[in-house]
Order: structure tokens, then C-alpha cells, then sequence
């Protein structure tokens, strides 16, 4: 039964040269044939358990991007010092890159820059 488990694997089983004639030696050959295949199947076992533990891992990591998102809102937090979810010119001074190009973020010209305004510039 194992044996056969193992054969849908592509895992071949090397047998004896030539099997013995006392059905004793025969079910210790057998036994024997069982217990090789059984560690085989353990080994491929423990080999898949550990690439699925590897892979699981490699999707706990954040991407790139959902970093840079929220180092981005951590930013826009800190420079919202009255936080009301939007930055003024005021608040902007702070931070030269975002006092520069404060007019080019202010998509709607209401003179401040809304978190989904902020974000846009992130996405850039």
C-alpha cells in the first residue's frame, strides 16, 4: 500500500535480487521492503511540509508598496498637527519637498491637501 503511494510519485522502490524461498525471509523482506518505503514517505512528508512553512513565510512579508503606504500616512499624520485629515500651507512648511509642490498636490485649489491627495503623490 505504501509502496504503491510511493509509485504515484515517481519514488521507486528497489526489491531484494531474488526474493528468498522460506516465508519467514519473505515476510522480514517484505517488512523490510514496508519499513524502507514508510521512511521514504516520511522524507517526502517532512520535504513538503517545510517548502509550504517557506512559502507561508514569504507571504507574511509586506510588499513594497503597503510599506510605502504606511510610512506615507505615518508622515501624513505627523505633519496634520491639528488633525483634521487634511494638511495647510502652515502645516506643509515642515517638510520642503511637500512645501514645493504643495499647489501641484492641491488637485481641488481649496488650499489644502486631503489624505487622498497625499496619497496620489505616494503612488507617483
Amino acid at each position: 500500500m505504501v509502496v504503491a503511494a510511493l509509485r504515484q510519485f515517481g519514488i521507486r522502490i528497489r526489491r531484494p535480487p531474488s526474493p528468498p524461498k522460506d516465508p519467514r525471509a519473505t515476510r522480514k523482506t517484505n517488512f523490510l521492503l514496508e519499513e524502507t518505503a514508510m521512511k521514504q514517505l516520511i522524507a517526502l512528508f517532512a520535504a513538503s511540509l517545510l517548502s509550504f512553512a517557506a512559502m507561508g513565510q514569504a507571504q507574511d512579508k509586506p510588499s513594497k508598496s503597503e510599506s510605502t503606504m504606511k510610512s506615507a500616512q505615518a508622515t501624513f499624520e505627523s505633519l496634520d498637527k491639528n488633525a483634521d485629515q487634511q494638511i495647510s500651507k502652515t502645516e506643509a512648511a515642515a517638510d520642503k519637498a511637500l512645501a514645493s509642490a504643495f499647489t501641484a498636490l492641491d488637485t481641488n485649489g481649496d488650499g489644502y491637501v486631503s489624505k487622498s491627495e497625499y496619497a496620489a503623490r505616494t503612488k507617483s
